[in-house]
């Protein structure tokens, strides 16, 4: 099959630092968690996670980008010296924007985000109508999506676009990969397989779930597709992905889980006895 889940074989963590997002998703895998770490409380963490040798991480949410903080939290890892993935809807990129509220300002120091391993931006269609039966919540998210990855195109900052693959968009990936191949700073093409986890991922899974067909179908496209690109293309599916990473929720809970959405929890970042044990079974 397509080349997969080379980072599988790295210890990391996901890091769900925030308990926001810019959208709505019928598909969204996040529990989201009344509370967040505030910025101490990650870095005392973090500082023993760097200690054990670790270092690689993923930020996510909700969206990184939610909080006012996020700038100071990038510098301290990045003086940390970890290699850093930020998965972000990307909007404040491009615009001012407002959750339950509260105010966001588009972003000032876009010099800061080229010094990221990676920094993965949504694109789950060639449209408004494909992209929205997965990601509610903005209008015409088809072109703001267009319009950040042109920003950071522009910006010279290295990106990745992640693609969840469903039973909405199916017939969609050339489509997408005629949409992105043109950018000169994509450094990877990452399509997830849907997982029916997390509330949201669980309650709409009959909307979205694909066969093992067209798993084959997706995998015969993707190398041709292969063929035409100057960037990675990977597949990951839903079974690689079972049970194969150590997620931090907003609240501090350490857990993973499997396709099935059963959970086993590790640990809590606000409990330093549990510490050890999250980085021993990452």
């Amino acid at each position: 099959m397509v080349e997969q889940m080379k980072e599988s074989r790295k210890k990391k963590l996901n890091i769900l630092i925030s308990n926001q997002c810019f959208l709505k998703c019928d598909g969204c895998y996040n529990r989201f968690k009344s509370k967040e770490l505030k910025l101490d409380e990650l870095k005392e963490f973090l500082q023993f996670v760097k200690s054990n040798e670790i270092n690689n991480l993923t930020l996510s949410g909700g969206d990184p980008l939610t909080r006012d903080d996020i700038a100071e939290i990038l510098s301290f890892l990045m003086k940390l010296d970890f290699k850093i993935t930020l998965d972000t809807v990307g909007t404040t990129f491009i615009s001012d924007a407002e959750i339950s509220q509260h105010k966001l300002q588009k972003i000032k120091n876009i010099e800061l985000f080229k010094k990221l391993d990676m920094l993965g931006i949504p694109l789950d269609g060639s449209d408004d109508k494909t992209i929205s039966s997965f990601r509610g919540g903005r209008e015409n998210i088809f072109d703001e999506q267009m319009r950040i990855l042109r920003e950071l195109d522009k910006n010279e900052i290295g990106f990745c676009v992640n693609t969840i693959y469903h039973n909405k968009n199916k017939s969609d990936m050339s489509n997408i990969h005629n949409m992105i191949k043109d950018f000169r700073n994509l450094k990877k093409w990452q399509i997830f397989q849907f997982m029916p986890i997390g509330y949201s991922g669980k309650k709409n899974a009959g909307k979205f779930i694909v066969t093992t067909n067209d798993l084959l179908d997706l995998d015969r496209e993707l190398k041709s597709l292969k063929s035409k690109s100057n960037f990675d293309i990977v597949l990951k599916t839903a079974k690689e992905r079972s049970f194969n990473y150590m997620f931090i929720a907003s609240d501090g809970e350490a857990y993973k889980t499997d396709i099935s959405d059963s959970k086993e929890v590790f640990g809590d970042v606000n409990k330093k006895e549990t510490w050890n044990n999250i980085i021993n079974n990452l």
